[in-house]
């Protein structure tokens, strides 16, 4: 790989320098970049990678902040930086002689054509792990951690396990990305679809992402089962972190038993109905679409309830999301605008908030089994998006007499 695709200009110019302190600093995985420029022979002092391991947390750091961390500010003042990406604006801005490139030859190397697992919702529809942080991790998974663990006797455990159903899910969820691609550029008129669609059908794959939802259900499954088995030797959660073994030696009964591989064939089960309900999703008009959003959203959160209960406050905070994902969804298809920004999380807040004062009440739901520490967790959740839109509204508002907006307007 290094003989066949080494940027020869680049190496050429690192290897006339007359100053021999080259820094390579790089968003790659260093078990991948290093063995690679160790070919190359190329004289750098440092190489700057990410963990394979952490390369999450590594990456949220600026890439300015650490190649100042190596060399320092002053010689990074004096220095000069080489990329091709405009993403290292602040390092460009910073140096001494900023060279930005746009190289003749491919910039992505493609290392393998085998499908990998969640790439394809990260590179093209999510565009990077900050994405996916922000619109998975923290907000599709932690709502399932907060509306399903939380009410566990064992909230640790219940978490890896839903954490792992949801990961089963995302997988199968992921094929519907990918067939919305293919289908688009198939028989849409004016597709929209990532530009290097062409390049990434060979990432494509659809049998594949069953084996590890199986795989990821399983674990789940053991999980989810294992709770049962602690519960019986009368084991608190903070006996558990003190008996860690005990952890282990209850996981190993738990997929000893029948009831993972139980949970297993259901959730393949519901990924199944899922997966219909997003091919006849891909293969409708758009303004039809509009109604099969929801169902998605709704396989997205209250199909968790299969695998495990929630209580009245979990489902409130499920319901918001649903809502708020699908008025967005409505906004984007009938308004012909982009995307809803954080507005849809205010959506969200309103109904969350507006669900617990209207609805309780007439439920006759005491208010001591509501308003719990579950409840000020979501509610904090559920707000520290809801801030930047609702203040936003303040700041924007004016009188009816300034008001610009037209019925006709384009």
């Amino acid at each position: 790989m290094a003989n066949a695709w080494t940027n020869e200009p680049l190496a050429n110019s690192i290897r006339n320098r007359d100053s021999k302190r080259n820094i390579l600093c790089s968003q790659g995985f260093g078990p991948i970049i290093r063995p690679v420029l160790s070919r190359m022979e190329l004289p750098f002092e440092k190489t700057d990678t990410c963990r394979f391991l952490f390369g999450f947390v590594d990456r949220c750091r600026k890439k300015s902040d650490r190649v100042r961390g190596i060399i320092g500010p002053e010689a990074l003042r004096n220095s000069t930086f080489v990329t091709d990406s405009l993403d290292d604006e602040d390092l460009l801005n910073t140096c001494k002689l900023p060279l930005l490139f746009k190289w003749p030859l491919p910039k992505v190397l493609h290392i393998t054509s085998h499908y990998i697992p969640i790439l394809y919702l990260a590179k093209h529809k999510l565009s990077g792990l900050g994405r996916i942080l922000r619109e998975v991790v923290y907000v599709d998974v932690l709502l399932l951690i907060f509306a399903f663990s939380w009410i566990s006797p064992f909230p640790v455990v219940h978490s890896i396990g839903i954490s792992c159903f949801f990961i089963a899910f995302l997988l199968v969820y992921e094929m519907g990305y990918m067939a919305n691609d293919e289908v688009a550029a198939e028989f849409e008129k004016d597709p929209i679809v990532i530009p290097d669609f062409e390049k990434s059908r060979d990432r494509i794959n659809y049998v594949e992402p069953w084996f590890w939802a199986a795989l990821f259900s399983f674990i789940g499954g053991g999980f989810i089962t294992q709770i049962n088995i602690l519960e019986t030797s009368g084991l608190t959660q903070r006996d558990l972190f003190l008996q860690w073994p005990t952890l282990v030696s209850s996981y190993g009964d738990a997929i000893s038993t029948v009831r993972p591989l139980l949970l297993t064939a259901l959730w393949l089960f519901v990924l199944l109905t899922m997966r219909v309900v997003y091919r006849v999703y891909n293969r409708t008009d758009k303004m039809t679409r509009t109604w099969l959003y929801p169902i998605l959203q709704y396989y997205k959160t209250f199909a968790f309830i299969l695998i495990s209960p929630v209580n009245f406050v979990g489902a409130i905070a499920l319901i918001s999301q649903v809502a708020g994902r699908s008025f967005a969804y409505f906004l984007y298809r009938w308004g012909r605008k982009d995307w809803p920004g954080d507005e849809l999380y205010m959506f969200r807040f309103l109904l969350f908030f507006g669900g617990l004062l209207i609805i309780t009440p007439n439920l006759g739901t005491s208010h001591e089994s509501v308003f719990t520490l579950q409840t000020a967790v979501l509610a904090i959740w559920i707000s520290s998006r809801a801030v930047k839109p609702i203040l936003g509204v303040f700041q924007n508002s004016k009188h009816v007499k300034d008001d610009t907006w037209s019925l006709n307007e384009e």
